[in-house]
C-alpha cells in the first residue's frame, strides 16, 4: 500500500513539473513572439512617420517654388510627437552644394581626356578640399583622389587607359556608374574619415546629363563652395552672397563673375567656361533632401529622400534609409 502511494505521489510530481515546464515554454514563447510583434508594429509606426514627414516636405518645397523670393538656401525643419514616437525632418537645398558627379564625365571615360571645363572644375573641388578644416592633404594627394573619383563612373580597367593600380582589388569596386550617394565617396582610394566627415555637408550626389548644363545656383551656393570658386574666406563669402541676395538675377550673373575676374585666379578661357557653370535661368531642374529621424523607445530609423523639382512639381527620384 505505501509503495503504491509513493509510486502514485511521484507520478502526481512528474506530471506537475512536465505541465509547469510546459506553461513555462509556453509563456516564454509567446512572451517572444508578443515582443516581435511589437517591434513590427514600432517599425511600421516609424516608417509611416518617416513618410509622413516627407510629405511634409514636399508640401513646403512646392511653397518653396511658388514663392520667388522665400530663401531657397535656408533649412526648414520641423519636430513631431505622437504616441511616443519622436520625430523630426529638415529641407536641405542641394542645388547649393558641390555636385562630385560633375568631376567625372562621358569624354573622359572614353577618350581619358580631361577637357579645360573639367580641370576647370576638378580646380575648384581641389581649393574646396585645401579649405577644409584640419585638411591634411595635399595637391598631389588630392589630385590622385579626383582621378579616382572620374575612374568611379568608368567601366574599363587601368590596363586600356595606362592607370597604375597602387591596389589590385579597386579594379573589383569601380560602379561603373555616376554616385548615388555620398556616402558612396568613402569608398574612393585617398578619402579618409576626417577628410570625408569635413566634405560631406558641403558635396551632394545628383543625377547629372552629359557634360552641358550649369553646376553652381547663385540663389542656393553655399558659402564654402563660393570660398573655393572666389579663393577668399568664409566671413567674405557670406558678406558678398548678402549683399547679392535681393538684385535680380542677371545683375548677380555680373556681380558674381567680375568678383571672380577680380580674383586673378582664372585665365580669360576659364572665366568664358565660368559663365556656362553657374546657373542663370529659374526653369532649371532643382534638387532637395528631406532628411528625417524617428524615435520610439530604443528604437530609431533614418529616411532620406532626394526630391527633384521640375515645373514647380516635386517628386521622389530615391529614399535611403539608415544615414
Amino acid at each position: 500500500m505505501h509503495k503504491s502511494k509513493a509510486t502514485a505521489l511521484i507520478t502526481v510530481i512528474l506530471i506537475v513539473a512536465i505541465i509547469s515546464i510546459t506553461a513555462i515554454t509556453m509563456q516564454g514563447y509567446l512572451r517572444g513572439e508578443i515582443h516581435r510583434t511589437q517591434i513590427v508594429i514600432d517599425n511600421d509606426e516609424i516608417y509611416n512617420t518617416l513618410l509622413s514627414l516627407e510629405a511634409w516636405g514636399l508640401m513646403k518645397i512646392t511653397e518653396k517654388q511658388k514663392v520667388s523670393n522665400t530663401d531657397t538656401n535656408a533649412v526648414q525643419s520641423v519636430t513631431f510627437n505622437k504616441n511616443e514616437v519622436n520625430s523630426t525632418s529638415k529641407i536641405i537645398n542641394q542645388n547649393g552644394l558641390f555636385n562630385i558627379n560633375v568631376l567625372s564625365s562621358i569624354k573622359y571615360c572614353r577618350f581619358s581626356e580631361v577637357s579645360p571645363k573639367q580641370a576647370l572644375i576638378s580646380k575648384i573641388f581641389t581649393n574646396l578640399i585645401l579649405n577644409l578644416k584640419d585638411n591634411n592633404l595635399t595637391i598631389e594627394q588630392i589630385n590622385k583622389i579626383i582621378t579616382s573619383i572620374q575612374e568611379w563612373v568608368c567601366t574599363r580597367n587601368s590596363a586600356e587607359q595606362n592607370i597604375t593600380v597602387t591596389d589590385p582589388r579597386w579594379e573589383y569596386q569601380k560602379a561603373g556608374q555616376i554616385f548615388t550617394d555620398i556616402s558612396e565617396l568613402k569608398l574612393v582610394p585617398g578619402i579618409n574619415t576626417n577628410t570625408y566627415n569635413n566634405l560631406k555637408d558641403k558635396i551632394t550626389a545628383l543625377p547629372v546629363l552629359g557634360d552641358n548644363g550649369a553646376i553652381f545656383d547663385i540663389d542656393a551656393m553655399l558659402p564654402e563652395v563660393f570660398v573655393a570658386l572666389a579663393y577668399t574666406d568664409l566671413n567674405t563669402a557670406k558678406q558678398f552672397l548678402e549683399e547679392i541676395k535681393n538684385i535680380s538675377k542677371s545683375e548677380k550673373m555680373t556681380a558674381v563673375l567680375n568678383y571672380l575676374k577680380n580674383t586673378n585666379k582664372y585665365s580669360e578661357q576659364e572665366m568664358g567656361s565660368l559663365k556656362d557653370l553657374i546657373a542663370l535661368v529659374d526653369d532649371q531642374e532643382k534638387f532637395y533632401s528631406i532628411n528625417s529621424i524617428a524615435t520610439k523607445h530604443d528604437f530609431r530609423m533614418d529616411l532620406t529622400s532626394l526630391v527633384t523639382v521640375t515645373n514647380n512639381e516635386p517628386r521622389v527620384i530615391w529614399r535611403k534609409r539608415g544615414t
